[in-house]
């Protein structure tokens, strides 16, 4: 039977980083959290079973997943005054499906390819779980992949809303909008992650992939303030 019960989002996904970040950080992926300013944190439902899905996906993930990237997507698909329909993606990096394997993977005890379960282990039982769930959740759940290219896995579920939200939302101070701010990493996803986080606070931000760069930006900035001789 499904709770309904008052919970935090924000608590659902860092015990679900907590699970699995050390698993991804031992084969070198790296994993970001993308949750859309707009989703409330605050929500009605069943904290476990939404959790138990995104466990489900993200340690799928991490399993079939040698280099690269896994992205945890979260962002509002429709709403009203008393409920919201959260669609969630687990993206990854990984060895992708055919359609023929796709149309399998939600079977129970089957997996897209009897030579996956040798070399990365399992039944297969996992998803078929998470289809339930999201079903029972008011949802559902499909994937997206191409052999070589990696895997999406989206899936919806119905909450009530909470009458309080606790995520509390950075105002920066009036001295402090619109600094100008650099974001360097070398991963794209980070990239795009932080600077759309820092535009929100109305920074304007230049984002670039190395240290090299960066510091050609500092050169730049230098003087384009410095006075003229």
């Amino acid at each position: 039977e499904m709770e309904r019960i008052p919970f935090s989002l924000d608590e659902v996904l860092s015990n679900l980083g907590n699970i699995v970040a050390i698993k991804a950080e031992e084969k070198g992926l790296e994993l970001f959290f993308n949750v859309r300013p707009d989703v409330p944190d605050a929500l009605i439902g069943d904290p476990l079973r939404l959790g138990q899905i995104f466990i489900n996906l993200v340690n799928n993930a991490v399993k079939f997943t040698e280099k690269g990237e896994i992205v945890v997507g979260v962002e509002i698909e429709r709403q009203n005054e008393e409920t919201v329909v959260l669609r969630c993606t687990v993206k990854d990096s990984g060895i992708g499906l055919t359609k023929e394997q796709q149309a399998r993977l939600f079977q129970s005890f089957s997996q897209a390819d009897g030579s996956h379960t040798r070399k990365y282990g399992g039944t297969g039982l996992g998803l078929a779980i998470c289809k339930r769930l999201t079903e029972m959740m008011g949802g559902d759940i499909r994937a997206e992949s191409e052999p070589g290219r990696g895997s999406s896995f989206i899936f919806t579920v119905s909450l009530g809303r909470g009458t309080e939200d606790v995520r509390e939302r950075y105002v920066p101070a009036v001295d402090l909008r619109g600094m100008r701010t650099l974001v360097v990493d070398d991963n794209a996803t980070a990239r795009a992650l932080f600077t759309k986080s820092l535009e929100s606070f109305s920074f304007r931000v230049t984002a670039v992939p190395s240290g090299e760069a960066a510091l050609e930006e500092l050169r730049a900035l230098s003087r384009g303030f410095a006075p003229p001789l």
